[in-house]
């Protein structure tokens, strides 16, 4: 059998538990505590099918989709995956039937298919925040914004951002006072090298202030995105831009030493208020 499994969704949905130290009551096996709501959910590269994996007990479920090599991506809710296909220019969005509420799982239907769905140009770029997800179309440069109270709404489409960007291999980030920061390309096809702050209508709130080179990954903590970059488009050296959501920016070079690299992922690390970054070298091809 020739059959790639292309991406997981992974819906981690464990409820809190509380140990009690008395003597006259059993603590709980682990295993049947923790795991009862962790679902693994793969696409495939020649066929449509997703499916569903529990492995608590080993067992599987397939549902349709609509296309192959299907890009997932799980909400920060952790009950959604949004099911992302750049080269049919189709987003839609697949329910666990988890929903957490931090200390207890609540069981919500069936996992299927909701009913919302976005058509931006190659959607590429997935970030989620609170009960929002964020969509940057590389194709023609706008965003796709869903709400997961809108998930199951017959005929729903998620709206649609228009900052007047060009179509780039684009990045943005959700603010926590409703703003987002979003890259922008000098050209069209070419790579991102500032980043501004817009609303929910695409209105520029704060302009860029700083040139950079090559951006590539970000993530942020709801005051702050950092957006991985080489310091110029020479590409000599690299760091992290910081944009806040005021607009304030600055770049923060590599530790000395560190080489011509920037960080080409960038993750927070909620519990520890951390951010995480992967460096990544600029790779030059010749003929």
């Amino acid at each position: 059998m020739n059959r790639t499994f292309k991406n997981l969704g992974l819906f981690v949905l464990a409820s809190a538990t509380f140990l009690s130290c008395q003597k006259d009551k059993e603590v709980e096996d682990s295993s049947t505590r923790e795991h009862r709501f962790l679902r693994v959910l793969v696409s495939d590269q020649e066929s449509k099918q997703l499916t569903q994996i529990n492995p608590y007990d080993g067992t599987t479920r397939t549902f349709d989709a609509k296309y192959p090599l299907a890009n997932l991506y799980t909400t920060a809710s952790q009950r959604f995956a949004a099911v992302l296909y750049p080269s049919q220019n189709l987003v839609e969005v697949f329910d666990s039937g988890f929903e957490s509420h931090v200390d207890h799982v609540d069981q919500k239907g069936t996992p299927k298919f909701g009913s919302i769905t976005a058509t931006g140009l190659k959607p590429t770029h997935f970030k989620s925040r609170g009960q929002e997800s964020l969509i940057f179309n590389d194709g023609d440069g706008t965003l796709s914004l869903g709400n997961e109270t809108n998930f199951h709404t017959a005929g729903a489409q998620m709206q649609v951002i228009n900052a007047g960007l060009v179509p780039h291999h684009g990045a943005m980030a959700a603010f926590d006072n409703g703003t987002y920061a979003v890259t922008s390309a000098p050209a069209s096809g070419k790579s991102p090298n500032r980043v501004l702050v817009i609303d929910k209508q695409g209105k520029t709130t704060h302009a860029s202030t700083q040139e950079v080179g090559a951006i590539h990954g970000n993530a942020t903590d709801g005051a702050n995105a950092v957006f991985g970059a080489f310091t110029s488009a020479e590409a000599t050296s690299g760091g992290v831009l910081v944009v806040t959501s005021n607009g304030e920016q600055r770049m923060i070079a590599n530790p000395a030493g560190f080489g011509a690299y920037r960080l080409g992922s960038i993750y927070y690390a909620a519990a520890t208020r951390k951010f995480i970054g992967l460096w990544q070298p600029r790779v030059r091809i010749s003929s």
